[in-house]
């Protein structure tokens, strides 16, 4: 059974709170795009960091039969993003997330800061 958007939204977090990223975010804009539920936003701490969110993000969705759709992930831009459809994940060195400012775009009572719930089951899988 494919996870909902929820239940993604919930492991991408944990994955980014396992892996450090810094001040990760998930804006709920549902209600405002249909394009998909969730954005998560991360910084990282460096280029390989950057690299490394990435691609841990992808290595355990595909273990759990989740595919990627698109990636644009050229970390040496200092911008990565990861499209799930129903999530979508923006990874950012601090000062292109601070430049960019993705979360000031989606300010509405939607945006909440990064806390995954609690009954995720297995927690990963780890």
């Amino acid at each position: 059974m494919p996870l909902s958007s929820q239940d993604l939204t919930d492991t991408i977090m944990l994955i980014l709170t396992d892996m450090q990223a810094q001040n990760p975010v998930c804006v709920d804009v549902r209600k405002a795009s249909y394009l998909a539920d969730y954005y998560l936003i991360a910084s990282a701490n460096s280029i390989p960091h950057l690299r490394e969110l990435g691609e841990e993000i992808r290595l355990r969705l595909k273990q759990k039969g989740v595919r990627c759709h698109i990636a644009q992930t050229d970390a040496e831009s200092g911008w990565t993003v990861l499209d799930y459809l129903d999530v979508v994940v923006h990874l950012m060195l601090a000062h292109q997330r601070q430049y960019y400012a993705l979360e000031e775009l989606w300010e509405h009572p939607g945006a909440t800061s990064a806390t995954p719930t609690e009954d995720l089951p297995a927690q990963l899988d780890r």
